[in-house]
């Protein structure tokens, strides 16, 4: 073992962890080799046989280390174990009537999680909004004390990610800041799938109406994938048949997008009109809906609609949508399977989604 050049941190027995569990993982420290005597291991790191059991507390809890009394403490595993997670929300989706994406996957995921012996520890962002620039204190103490072995973040803004990045465990994102922890859904997957059912019903002029706006880096791809994909299947757009909103939508803000965006498409050139129509949002969706029944617009005959969907919130229109649906359980199985393959060592990569058969 070698002493890390930044002993003297505020948080060295957290370095001192990190390094004992790296070297055992690696197998640089192999399974039966005794550390050496905590005071040893103190004079080695400049520190006292305090920070030393602190350091060792954790290792002892994720089974990779063992005290075996008068024989010293002894390494009895390669890799660690996953027996609790964390849930980071940015947002309390528990009060955004509009968030049940979000509440449906925390659902599956505690299934799923508890259902294979761990615990979960949800956490809610509790500060103001612009006030996440730092990891909360009760999320660096349970990350600390090692209470929690990954962390699973289903929704959180840039500034959230920026330090959930430095946070040394194991961690599975779901959204679009690039991180290599990432969990995506295959939107150049769904498009192409939107566009194949409508060329197969005839449709060559359409329409998109999404949520992302277009001028932002993260999007920009979305966009640009779209209209790649049009030319790829002979198909082709118009500019004014496509609304994007100049910033991120709020919750609330979705479902009038939608109403308003599909009016302003309608009306701008009523002679020059999509013959059919992408919507990448469930709340866009509603708000399209109430438009298309107001204008009693027939649909699919004399528009067709691809409505994009989550499995598991409900979604009544008595129009008749071709849906792409997202699948919540299939979601929070990925976000898990991404935290595991971590905790495995496993080559870290982003991982898409696919979406559902509906």
């Amino acid at each position: 073992m070698k002493a890390s050049p930044a002993k003297n941190s505020l948080y060295l027995h957290q370095k001192i962890s990190e390094t004992l569990r790296t070297e055992i993982i690696n197998g640089r420290i192999p399974e039966g080799e005794r550390l050496p005597a905590m005071e040893a291991m103190a004079k080695e790191w400049g520190t006292s046989y305090f920070t030393i059991r602190r350091a060792l507390a954790p290792l002892v809890r994720e089974g990779l280390i063992e005290s075996r009394g008068k024989l010293g403490t002894v390494v009895i595993g390669l890799k660690p174990t996953l027996t609790s997670v964390g849930i980071y929300y940015g947002a309390d989706v528990w009060r955004i009537p509009e968030a049940a994406f979000y509440r449906s996957i925390h659902q599956e995921l505690c299934q799923q999680i508890e259902g294979a012996g761990m615990t979960v520890k949800p956490f809610i962002e509790p500060r103001p909004e612009g006030q996440h620039g730092t990891p909360p204190d009760e999320v660096v103490r349970m990350v600390e004390e090692r209470a929690i072995q990954g962390l699973i973040i289903p929704i959180a803004d840039e500034a959230e990610m920026r330090w959930v990045a430095q946070l040394p465990i194991p961690k599975a994102y779901l959204g679009s800041t690039p991180v290599p922890w990432r969990v995506q859904l295959d939107a150049t997957l769904a498009l192409r799938t939107a566009l194949t059912r409508l060329r197969k019903n005839g449709v060559l002029g359409v329409g998109l109406i999404a949520n992302q706006p277009s001028n932002q880096e993260f999007y920009a791809p979305f966009y640009r994938n779209f209209v790649n994909l049009l030319a790829e299947f002979g198909m082709h757009t118009q500019n004014h048949w496509c609304a994007v909103p100049e910033e991120l939508l709020r919750p609330h803000e979705s479902e009038r997008f939608g109403y308003e965006a599909f009016d302003k498409i309608w009306n701008t050139h009523p002679r020059q009109r999509p013959e059919g129509l992408i919507s990448v949002s469930d709340m866009i969706g509603r708000g399209l809906s109430s438009a298309l029944l107001e204008k009693r617009i027939a649909v699919p005959r004399r528009l067709k609609v691809v409505q994009y969907k989550n499995k598991n919130v409900g979604f009544f229109t008595p129009l008749h949508f071709d849906w792409i649906a997202w699948d919540e359980a299939e979601v929070a199985s990925t976000l898990r399977r991404q935290l595991e393959r971590q905790i495995r060592g496993e080559e870290l990569r982003e991982i898409l989604i696919t979406p559902c058969k509906e």
